[in-house]
């Protein structure tokens, strides 16, 4: 869970490990963000669940806008470093396939590419923006994706003109479908 306080976790810690029974209970907590007023737009647990990937998106910050990739254990967190620059990093979507992300940028009207790299241990993830179908989304932000049936890792990216379609693949680097577009 990624909030400023969790039932009774220590105060600046931003990422909370919890055990779930008849009541959830606080295993550990961690700081995924240092720095100046972080503001948590988004989380997102990797399919083998070993990585949370967060975004920060403060307005209010020196910092560059940033994802974080923090390695999760048994009773443990690991901060293990930010990705950046990633303006308004608004949504993130993991592959069902393999520890490869997909981040929307609002206002950078981006999509990016966060690829595991397992050969780093000190910062598995490397960034890279996505190769566009169509050219460049315009103001995307939310994203979902499908996790069933034949479509499972396609990505739907709202988007101003309309929805945008990428496309997972284990041990590939996601494909933009292009956009479906809506009308004015």
């Amino acid at each position: 869970v990624s909030a400023d306080d969790v039932l009774s976790s220590p105060l600046n810690q931003n990422l909370h490990l919890l055990g779930w029974s008849a009541s959830p209970t606080l295993v550990t907590s961690s700081v995924a963000f240092t720095g100046d007023s972080p503001i948590i737009s988004s989380l997102a647990v990797t399919s083998d669940e070993k990585y949370a990937l967060l975004g920060d998106n403060s307005g209010f910050s020196s910092v560059p806008n940033r994802v974080a990739v923090v390695e999760i254990g048994a009773s443990s967190l690991s901060a293990l470093g930010t990705l950046s620059p990633i303006e308004d990093p608004a949504d993130i979507e993991t592959s069902p396939f393999d520890a490869t992300a997909l981040v929307s940028s609002g206002f950078g009207n981006a999509l990016f590419v966060l690829s595991h790299d397992p050969g780093n241990p000190k910062l598995p993830y490397s960034l890279k923006e996505l190769s566009y179908q169509g050219g460049a989304p315009q103001l995307p932000v939310d994203m979902v994706q499908i996790r069933r049936g034949t479509l499972s890792g396609r990505v739907l990216v709202a988007e101003v003109p309309g929805v945008r379609q990428v496309s997972f693949a284990a041990g590939k680097v996601p494909v933009d479908l292009g956009t479906f577009t809506l009308g004015a």
